[in-house]
């Protein structure tokens, strides 16, 4: 039976030093290792390799990380530091004669709790950068943005703050994008539900978090997402119709931004 455990292992793992694992648990288990949010907690999960973290890092430090479950915490030296939890399940894979596309069945689910590192800035250069859809439509000029209240990936006409994105080069051509806006959404990444294809937020670097960059003169700009989905090298792009920001197999002019 096909499982989503490498997908999962995948994403915690990528742009991070180290990451520290507890095994997998059932479903019944998920609300008390949600509710994981202490040192003593941590430890009986993580066990031996904790306390040697600890030894390295310090305890107030590692206390810290472990309080503010979820948020990247920088300390000494400027290491980086997140604890969090992370889900997979198994699944049947099917052709649904109805929908003419292939889809999965979940049948069970876990969870496990991570504790990862990395040294900040680690993955190369960074710079605040505002795109501008150029395609010839009624949203010429308008800005990748954020919705302030959902934390959907829209246009918009103006550059407020969420307009401004954090550009951090992981070479190769390939670069990740955080939203800087100060909303419960800020620093989380541009990326794509591996599902559905959808453009979205993810509130760390994942798998659907790096975007192929090409230049093509003036400031302009193309992004292809790189993840190893069935859109993968798809292009981020806007529904000439709606101004939906979409991803697009080929390289239309929805798909030419300006950096700005």
């Amino acid at each position: 039976m096909p499982s989503t455990f490498e997908e999962m292992k995948r994403d915690i793992e990528t742009g991070w030093d180290v990451v520290l694992w507890s095994e997998s648990y059932g479903w019944t288990d998920a609300a008390t290792l949600t509710a994981c949010a202490f040192f003593g907690c941590a430890q009986a999960y993580l066990g031996q390799q904790l306390i040697d973290l600890e030894k390295k890092v310090g305890k107030d430090f590692l206390e810290q990380v472990i309080r503010n479950k979820g948020q990247v915490i920088v300390g000494p030296g400027n290491l980086e530091m997140q604890f969090g939890d992370a889900y997979w399940s198994t699944y049947y894979d099917y052709w649904n004669p109805i929908t003419r596309r292939r889809e999965k069945i979940t049948t069970d689910r876990y969870i496990r709790l991570y504790l990862r590192t990395r040294r900040r800035n680690s993955g190369g250069t960074e710079n605040t950068i505002s795109l501008q859809n150029n395609a010839n439509t009624q949203w010429k000029g308008w800005y990748l943005d954020i919705d302030g209240n959902t934390g959907n990936v829209i246009l918009w006409s103006r550059l407020g703050s969420g307009g401004y994105w954090k550009i951090t080069e992981h070479g190769d051509g390939t670069v990740s994008l955080q939203n800087t806006a100060n909303t419960q959404w800020k620093d989380w990444y541009l990326d794509i539900d591996g599902n559905t294809g959808k453009v979205i937020l993810w509130p760390r670097l994942g798998s659907g978090g790096y975007w192929k960059i090409t230049e093509h003169g003036d400031g302009t700009v193309s992004l292809q997402n790189n993840a190893n989905t069935q859109w993968k090298d798809w292009y981020l792009d806007i529904d000439g119709n709606t101004g939906n920001v979409i991803l697009w197999s080929r390289l239309g002019s929805g798909g030419y931004w300006k950096i700005t």
